[in-house]
């Protein structure tokens, strides 16, 4: 096992999922983690094109873990993050603006439903929180 499945993450960096030069760079930093926001970083109009963006990216190969912050679980293109996003490229997802347990509970099944339909492996073992009413599910 390598430090980031058992140790402390020190640091986490984010990047737009829509600058592909940036989504590059972020993973080469020396973070412990590179984080692609496909939330605040990204304008509506580019919502769906920064999905595709994002899994090329962490498709390619890097140094570090490479987690999607999605949209908030209340938001109309959550789902649509979450159905692109999942696959074995992708070591975690950030959700912002988690207001309950319930709301966790029905994002865990829904990726676990997107896993298997897709037939694109994704196992949810970890849930780390990390405040401000945002959560990470590791992947």
């Amino acid at each position: 096992m390598n430090a980031l499945s058992t140790g402390p993450w020190r640091s986490f960096l984010f990047a737009p999922a829509n600058h592909a030069r940036m989504a590059e760079k972020v993973f080469q930093a020396g973070a412990d983690a590179a984080i692609l926001d496909l939330e605040d970083a990204v304008a509506i109009a580019g919502k769906p094109a920064a999905r595709a963006d994002a899994v090329a990216a962490l498709r390619r190969p890097r140094p570090c873990k490479g987690f999607v912050r999605v949209n908030a679980a209340e938001t109309e293109w959550c789902f649509g993050d979450m159905e692109a996003i999942v696959g074995p490229w992708l070591d975690g997802i950030v959700l912002p603006k988690l207001e309950s347990a319930a709301m966790l509970q029905t994002v865990d099944w829904t990726l676990a439903r997107i896993s298997h339909r897709e037939r694109r492996p994704a196992k949810f073992s970890n849930r780390l929180g990390v405040g401000g009413g945002g959560f990470c599910i590791s992947v």
